[in-house]
């Protein structure tokens, strides 16, 4: 029985004659009306491929993963069985480098970004996900934001928003996964009453809307702006949310400066990546 490469030691090298202008291969007999066929990585050598063979080379190659790449599962040894190993690794591969950056605004009116990043280190990340990640946690546990079998944590912004760090929906995201909390997107086109929960993370122009739809929320209790407020909009944004029996608060303030563990994964957890097709409409 070969030996299985252990995930440490990726990623594998290619072939020095892998063909990179071809590195998928349908399968035949699998296309449909309307819609594509089915692709497989092709681990064969260019020399293979004009055989009449290939295809049969390429299915028994992906069966028995013998060419290039081990067939890997859960039960492989070396691998990562919950995202907190795979943040791990990530961690310790840094070696504290940079991590997640952004394009600044210089100007409003017109829109204009600088031409230049603004990083964000492995370790300043790390603490952020750490504080972010037990506030919740703690709002939770003391029952602010009440508690079902699993705890639900809205996420409303756009990946690159016209204004602010686009990097701060996926620095709670990774919060929510290590304090075992399910994090939903949002969407403008998902409509009002789509989904419900106690709190939601958005981007500062969602908030006056999420505030007007209030009443029909029943179960929100807070709403988190993904962006620093300025001392105006806070006040307002809180007055109005106090009317509504909602708390309204920013990433700056001083409940997400406080950490705790992480919470321990579990082999019966899951991890679901979800994929919404923007271009189809209003999903029913």
């Amino acid at each position: 029985m070969p030996e299985f490469k252990k995930i440490n030691d990726l990623p594998v090298q290619l072939p020095p004659n892998a063909d990179y202008n071809k590195q998928t291969v349908a399968v035949p007999g699998t296309e449909r009306p309307g819609q594509t066929g089915k692709y497989l990585a092709n681990l064969v050598t260019s020399a293979e491929r004009n055989t009449e063979s290939c295809v049969r080379v390429i299915l028994m190659a992906v069966k028995q993963s013998t060419v290039i790449f081990d067939l890997i599962t859960l039960d492989s040894p070396g691998v990562f069985s919950n995202l907190l190993e795979v943040w791990d690794e990530g961690y310790r591969r840094s070696k504290g480098g940079p991590f997640l950056a952004h394009r600044p605004v210089i100007s409003k009116k017109p829109l204009q970004f600088a031409n230049y990043y603004v990083w964000q280190s492995w370790p300043e990340v790390a603490a952020r996900r750490s504080a972010i990640g037990s506030a919740v946690h703690r709002m939770f546990l003391d029952g602010q934001l009440g508690g079902r079998d699993m705890d639900t944590v809205g996420i409303w912004s756009k990946n690159c928003p016209s204004e602010g760090n686009c990097a701060d929906w996926l620095i709670v995201d990774l919060a929510l996964q290590a304090y075992g909390k399910v994090s939903v997107p949002l969407y403008d086109t998902l409509g009002a009453d789509s989904v419900e929960m106690t709190v939601i993370f958005a981007a500062p122009e969602h908030i006056p809307f999420l505030l007007t739809i209030a009443p029909k929320l029943k179960t929100l209790k807070m709403i988190v702006s993904l962006e620093a407020l300025s001392d105006e909009e806070k006040t307002v944004l809180s007055t109005w949310g106090k009317t509504q029996k909602l708390k309204v608060m920013d990433l700056g303030e001083g409940e997400f400066e406080t950490s705790m563990p992480p919470c321990t994964a579990h082999k019966d957890g899951c991890s679901v990546l979800r994929l919404q097709w923007r271009n189809l409409g209003k999903p029913t």
